[in-house]
């Protein structure tokens, strides 16, 4: 299969499947995976000159070689995730989703195929401010949250007294860190070593708290294409390949 990928137009309006009729049947019929991303989130899906790299890319490809078809890329964010499933936009979703209850509610998915701590994010010179959670939970610090993003419900779960601020802009959020209208953000670790690299003023810290942000495929509730893709995804994690993949896509993008 090419190994250049890029988002395609979302797939012609489909009628509904009928209740009980095979999911995994119509996409092995149609010949087409429609594998939902964001192109925005390194070092899981990338969109670059047109084109998309990263870790999930390349495991979606895996993953429609698997079942015999070929990977339709379709375009999704983080804050429509939910809705543009429900529309059946796309079958699976692989973007360094994380699986969360508020997702599990209305959607399934695979087991995890990795897990990462939860980190703040802030200003270098502003960074012994704020070592752990308590020192950011004050009435007058704030902390911006993507909405749709775990940092969003990690921030509601952990802090009761900090302004919690929403901000849709993934990439623009880093500057509102940068210029100082906000104190601190929470992202993943693996993102937030991306933001330091790009932004050397930045720096971070891991929340001290046991959560361990798990990474999964978000899929309708279809239990023949859970079924397939959870039994892949159980392979592929015996052999390290989703590690394997994210560590390569990052120290590419670390340029180390």
């Amino acid at each position: 299969m090419s190994t250049h990928h890029r988002f395609e137009s979302a797939a012609a309006e489909r009628a509904p499947l009928p209740p009980n009729a095979s999911r995994l049947a119509r996409i092995q019929a149609e010949g087409a995976l429609r594998v939902g991303t964001t192109g925005d989130y390194v070092p899981f899906s990338v969109e670059r000159d047109g084109r998309l790299f990263g870790s999930d890319i390349e495991l979606a490809a895996q993953l429609a070689e698997r079942l015999g078809v070929k990977p339709i890329f379709v375009r999704t964010s983080f804050p429509t995730l939910l809705e543009d499933l429900r529309a059946d936009r796309f079958d699976v979703g692989f973007s360094g989703i994380s699986i969360t209850p508020r997702r599990e509610a209305v959607a399934s998915f695979s087991a995890a195929y990795f897990r990462v701590g939860e980190a703040i994010l802030t200003r270098c010179r502003n960074a012994s401010q704020y070592p752990n959670l308590a020192s950011l939970d004050r009435p007058e610090v704030r902390v911006l949250v993507y909405p749709g993003g775990t940092g969003e419900h990690f921030a509601h779960d952990h802090l009761h007294r900090a302004q919690i601020t929403p901000f849709p802009d993934k990439g623009g959020a880093f500057e509102e860190v940068r210029a100082g209208r906000v104190d601190a953000m929470f992202t993943d670790e693996v993102d937030a070593k991306v933001r330091v690299h790009q932004y050397p003023d930045l720096c971070y810290t891991l929340a001290d708290s046991p959560f361990r942000d798990p990474k999964g495929i978000l899929m309708p509730r279809a239990p023949d294409l859970v079924a397939a893709v959870s039994a892949w995804v159980t392979e592929s994690v015996a052999t390290g390949e989703p590690t394997r993949l994210i560590e390569k896509h990052l120290r590419e993008f670390l340029g180390s």
